[in-house]
């Protein structure tokens, strides 16, 4: 599929931040592409209860990733970074009939690696848009202590 790359940024500073009145904890928030149209966005479960999916992500026409609940420039920040990847993603795709439902697939494995990729970069990522403490534990760092009774810092493995 050869759609281009539209990113629908957040225009509010709390265009993910949703709590009804009768919910104890704010609506989870999630990055979008769509498949068909090629828009990529951020935007909040607007479902109440058991999590409900859309037809277009049931289907897979509309691909999501759980984010944390950040501010719209955090958001938009993470839209413009995860952009190269969304468009691999969608380089790679199509939409087809399979007899009973128009389905999303991804054909190519560049579009597969690049899904897993944004996967993985949100599933890293704190409340304010940046990289966890903890995954930096996965990139080749580790904890070590500067000395008796002090405090414990980051410190990155030299390769030679």
């Amino acid at each position: 599929m050869s759609e281009s790359l539209s990113i629908r940024y957040c225009t509010d500073p709390d265009a993910l931040f949703c709590r009804y009145a009768s919910e104890s904890k704010p609506q989870p928030a999630y990055i979008e592409l769509g498949l068909r149209d090629g828009v990529f966005l951020a935007s909040y479960d607007s479902a109440v209860g058991p999590r409900q999916q859309t037809a277009g992500v049931f289907s897979g026409i509309d691909r999501r990733w759980t984010i944390p609940i950040l501010s719209g420039g955090a958001a938009n920040n993470l839209l413009s970074k995860l952009a190269v990847l969304a468009q691999r993603v969608l380089d790679g795709a199509e939409v087809e009939w399979d007899g009973n439902n128009h389905v999303g697939q991804l054909i190519t494995d560049d579009a597969n690696e690049a899904y897993t990729s944004i996967a993985a970069h949100c599933e890293a990522i704190d409340a304010t848009g940046r990289r966890r403490r903890s995954s930096c534990l996965e990139h080749g760092q580790h904890r070590r202590p500067l000395e008796r009774g002090r405090s414990w810092h980051l410190h990155r493995r030299h390769h030679e």
